[in-house]
């Protein structure tokens, strides 16, 4: 305030390069008591933000450590799965070595049911066909009582799958 008395006399001497001085001096020392008044006021938001910023660091940092954690035991847990697939692949490998034989005879019996169908019906078979007298055979090997066609013997003669079989089973599979 004191400085303001001295601006007006100053003014009213008109030593204006005093006055401007002195107006000068009240306003950086005003500006200074405002941005003290600021810093105060902000600081300590700034503070904690930058403590908010460094938890957040630290959180993040400890995600990362537990992510890195999780891929390692997932990994771990992928390896000995791998592992586990692996042993049982060769397994089912030595497995297969065992009934091999058993179903290269199969895929002969069924060849050669398919050979005698086409050559008594003259027409060749469908993959689907196929696949289907595959299948009634595999059924027929796992029942009790072998022989048990009733399934896709439809036609006569009775009791052996012909061509005449299948022509009849295609037929009701057209009427449909």
């Amino acid at each position: 305030m004191s400085n303001i008395k001295s601006i007006i006399e100053n003014i009213q001497q008109e030593d204006l390069v005093n006055a401007k001085d002195l107006i000068k001096q009240e306003l950086i020392s005003r500006l200074g008591n405002l941005l003290e008044s600021a810093i105060e006021d902000i600081a300590p938001s700034m503070i904690a933000e930058e403590e908010k910023e460094q938890e957040s660091k630290k959180k993040s940092s400890l995600f990362v450590s537990k992510k890195k954690q999780e891929d390692e035991d997932d990994d771990k847990k992928k390896s000995k799965s791998m592992r586990r697939e692996s042993f049982e692949q060769e397994e089912a490998i030595n497995n297969i070595d065992d009934t091999s034989n058993e179903f290269e005879d199969f895929i002969d019996q069924v060849h050669q049911i398919v050979q005698e169908i086409e050559e008594e019906t003259g027409e060749e078979l469908t993959e689907d066909e196929i696949i289907v007298i595959g299948q009634e055979y595999l059924e027929l090997l796992n029942e009790d009582l072998p022989g048990n066609q009733e399934a896709i013997d439809v036609a006569e003669p009775k009791g052996k799958i012909t061509g005449a079989d299948l022509k009849k089973l295609r037929s009701n599979k057209k009427g449909k």
